[in-house]
């Protein structure tokens, strides 16, 4: 919710202002700045956080998330090491080394950083999560649902995980089991327009007709920019509904 994470700033930056627990604060701002994708201000924050003190390792660990997000991947998979050396059994330092690697397409090495961790007893639902997704990118496709499986045991609110299953099934062109698991997804996070799209395909691939249903409850979310009219005006052009397939593919014009 944007007025409540403008709320939180807020706060943060009061605590700053009468130098209550800087180190920490700084550090909180600086990671709820990274979700709300200001990642330059994120970092100027993050950077304050570990001059106050540089033996943070969650700042440390935020810092590298942040890079990430900046695209700088060596720093990046640096500041994740400096976290380690700190606090060598941080769950999330090594799911976001694993992220890293998977963004620049090093899955292998995204999978060792993941067994490593788990190995040793250290393990949350990112490490799964992001072992899943390098395993989807290697297509390895048993060994990912189990990754997806565990990530949804130790956190059964993470719809995101929902979405790797479906899509697993998706590629094994099982539509019905994607259809499940993107149902799954959007119960617990009903706010995301591409969820709706994913299930929406997955019932036009099986030339069901409730894909022109799923389209257009995306589209009450958000049409992304026209592209979910583009979608749905397919899905119409298919079923031989030329009217509505032109009026779709005009509003997607129109908005992109």
């Amino acid at each position: 919710d944007i007025h409540k994470r403008e709320e939180a700033l807020i706060f943060y930056d009061k605590a700053i202002e009468n130098n209550y627990a800087l180190d920490t604060m700084y550090n909180n701002k600086a990671s709820l700045l990274c979700e709300m994708e200001r990642y330059e201000e994120a970092l100027e924050s993050c950077n304050k956080s570990l001059e106050i003190n540089g033996g943070m390792a969650h700042a440390y660990k935020n810092k590298g998330r942040i890079l990430c997000e900046l695209s700088r991947y060596e720093e990046a998979l640096e500041s994740c090491d400096d976290a380690l050396n700190i606090a060598p059994k941080m769950a999330d330092a090594y799911a976001v080394k694993a992220r890293i690697n998977n963004r620049i397409s090093r899955n292998e090495e995204a999978i060792k950083i993941c067994k490593s961790a788990i190995e040793k007893g250290i393990e949350n639902d990112n490490l799964y999560y992001e072992k899943g997704e390098a395993e989807y990118s290697l297509e390895q496709m048993y060994e990912e649902l189990e990754s997806y499986n565990k990530d949804v045991e130790l956190n059964e609110n993470l719809a995101e995980a929902y979405i790797g299953m479906g899509h697993s099934w998706y590629v094994k062109k099982d539509y019905n089991k994607a259809v499940e698991y993107y149902s799954k997804a959007i119960e617990k996070d009903p706010k995301k327009p591409y969820y709706y799209m994913y299930k929406a395909d997955a019932y036009r691939m099986m030339k069901d007709e409730r894909d022109i249903e799923w389209y257009t409850k995306g589209i009450e979310v958000d049409n992304i920019g026209g592209y979910l009219y583009f979608k749905r005006g397919k899905a119409y052009a298919l079923k031989n509904k030329y009217e509505e397939a032109i009026e779709d593919f005009k509003k997607a014009i129109e908005i992109s």
